[in-house]
Formats: C-alpha cells, structure tokens, sequence
C-alpha cells in the first residue's frame, strides 16, 4: 500500500524511507521538490497528478519539521510565526489536503510528529515547543472529527533524533532515537494490528544511564 512520507529528504527522512521500503510499503516521498507543504495549492496539485494512479494512498507520514532555540525574550515575531509555520500549519496542510482521499477511502493513517519537550518543558525553546504541542492539540482534535470513519490519528513524541544536522549541533545521547527506531514505530502503526490504535501520544526515547553503576566483580 502506498505511504506518503513528507519531509522525506530532511534529517530523518531517508532512513524512515528506506526502513518502510525493506518491509514493502510503496513509499512516496515527498520534498520541496514535490510541493511546499504550507501551500495547500501546491500540496491538492500535486496530489493531483497521483489520482491517475489505481491505488490511493493509504497512509500520510508527517515528518516537516525544525527547531530554533529561543527564550521569550530572544525570539523575534518572524522566528515565532517560522516555527508555527513549519511545524504546525505544514501539518494541517497535509492532513487537510489527504484527508478527504482517505475519508472516501474509508481507511488511512495519518501519523504526526511532536516532541517529548513540548510535554516536559525546559525553557530555551518556546516557539519551538509552543508549536509543537499545539500540534498535539490538533491532533487530538483531528482524531475526534475522523473517529468511526476508518481513518487513524496518532502522534509520536521522541526525544532528539540522530540525525547530521544534531551530532553538529550537540553530543549525542543514549536517549537519543535512531530515524530507523521511529520507522519500526511507524510500521507497527500503519499495520492492521494497530487499526485500534487512534488518538494516541507515543513517546519515543532511548534507554537512560542508570544514576550508579554496580561495582565491578573481582574474580
């Protein structure tokens, strides 16, 4: 069945594509390239030239997103409304413009995704975490419209993915996710087992360090 991934050529994107691939879904990235995801003309289009195709897609991956550090008072209005853009009003975008094909359809996915830091804030951030637990909000409230109608809402929150952009920007973690882990939670989502699955926030991180390591055995 076809997946639509967007975001497919950001940080982790390709390997979310490749990993959906190896287990047989017929994935359709989608990039800049394809349409900007914050024109919903765009985005009907392109979704336009797919209709010619025999099968719908199935499923929407939403993985558009960014991050820009930023106190309250060291966030400017254009950096407020960039992040509300990019990861807010990308995902209505997208859900607005596949989600009459899966309601006919009968049956879709649509999988979101927010971050574990705008369920725990820390501050430094605020623009960032504000849009992506408005994101959350959405979602929930997405799942309400579509429930009974055969399409699933669900939204993943991980903690930093291993992706270039972040091994520069800081030291990598235990915590950290790998984009392939979040492809085996996607995959589990888009089967039938998960069908029941709808309305749901799944939290994604690695193993912490445990606070004190045992002593080791002498022998």
């Amino acid at each position: 069945m076809k997946v639509i991934v967007t975001g497919a050529s950001g940080g982790a994107g390709p390997g979310v594509v490749e990993s959906l691939r190896e287990k047989g879904w017929e994935v359709l990235p989608a990039t800049r390239r394809e349409a900007d995801f914050r024109d919903l003309t765009a985005v009907e289009r392109w979704l336009a030239t797919l209709e010619g195709d025999a099968e719908a897609p199935f499923a929407l991956v939403h993985l558009v997103g960014g991050f820009a550090p930023g106190s309250l008072e060291k966030t400017s209005p254009q950096l407020w409304e960039s992040m509300l853009e990019v990861n807010l009003k990308t995902a209505f975008v997208a859900t607005r413009a596949l989600l009459p094909h899966f309601l006919q359809a009968k049956k879709g996915r649509i999988i979101l995704v927010a971050a574990q830091s705008a369920l725990r804030p820390r501050g430094g951030a605020i623009a960032y975490q504000t849009a992506k637990a408005a994101l959350w909000s959405f979602a929930q409230h997405l799942a309400e419209e579509v429930r009974g109608k055969g399409v699933t809402v669900n939204v993943l929150a991980p903690a930093v993915i291993d992706t270039p952009a972040n091994r520069q920007a800081m030291e990598p973690s235990p915590r950290w996710i790998q984009p392939r882990q979040m492809a085996e939670v996607i995959h589990w989502l888009l089967s039938p087992e998960a069908a029941v699955v709808h309305g749901a926030l799944i939290p994604l991180e690695g193993p912490k360090a445990p606070k004190e390591y045992p002593a080791p055995a002498l022998g």
